[in-house]
């Protein structure tokens, strides 16, 4: 090949390789602008921290039923009428609070009778029956003696004479009898006081409260209803929702 034409395509090519490096170092900046100013606007930072031992806490999300602890049955220890309602289904009582109410007039009236018949059978036990019988019979006895002596002297009658050994028989005996009708009396005042302490727990139990800290669910009575003291006659259902101390 001739050295003219050699020299051609060097020089041509040496050309094509200068503008090709031209075009690309003017072209290239603006291509890779949008990269590097990304890069320079998420630049990250980064902060020191103090290491420390902690509890570490982790949420678990679920779903599902909350179950009670157990579920209790409330039920009257009297028979009764109702007379009013505290709570509602629903309701979240604390243990001792009222729940039903019976009708406890009739229960009052009892207390105040008792009361009253505690006061004289008291007064009646107070009395000294046997030093009074045991008066009754030195009387008795003086008596006796009086008239058997006028007897004897012609001057008092066999029917004075009967009359007077008849009430000597009658002191003795209410001398023996008197203990009796003391330990009696006293008897009497222990039963009044037991009947009284009776009625007014029933009166108490009138008033029928929750037994645990619960939330109701199902209240069965209503002002008006016929309660009765038996298992198969329940009040109200409560649910149990966390165990006691």
């Amino acid at each position: 090949m001739p050295p003219t034409r050699l020299l051609r395509r060097g020089a041509l090519a040496t050309a094509l390789l200068l503008g090709s490096g031209l075009f690309l170092w003017l072209v290239y900046p603006g291509l890779t602008w949008d990269l590097r100013a990304e890069g320079r606007g998420t630049r990250e930072t980064y902060r020191a921290l103090e290491v420390v031992r902690g509890d570490l806490r982790e949420t678990v999300v679920a779903t599902g039923a909350l179950e009670p602890f157990a579920r209790i049955t409330v039920q009257s220890e009297i028979p009764g009428i109702v007379a009013a309602t505290h709570c509602d289904d629903g309701a979240r009582v604390s243990a001792g609070q009222p729940l039903v109410e019976l009708d406890h007039a009739r229960l009052d009236q009892l207390v105040a009778e008792l009361r009253a018949a505690i006061d004289l059978k008291r007064a009646l036990a107070r009395q000294d029956v046997v030093a009074r019988a045991a008066a009754d019979l030195v009387q008795a006895r003086r008596d006796h003696a009086r008239v058997t002596r006028l007897f004897e002297q012609g001057v008092a009658s066999q029917s004075a004479l009967d009359e007077i050994e008849h009430r000597l028989s009658l002191a003795e005996i209410a001398a023996r009898d008197a203990a009796a009708e003391a330990d009696a009396r006293r008897a009497a005042v222990e039963q009044a006081e037991a009947a009284l302490k009776r009625a007014e727990r029933d009166v108490a139990k009138s008033v029928i409260r929750a037994p645990v800290d619960g939330v109701v669910i199902d209240r069965r009575v209503d002002v008006g209803t016929a309660v009765a003291d038996t298992a198969g006659d329940p009040v109200t259902g409560l649910k149990w929702t966390h165990r006691t101390p």
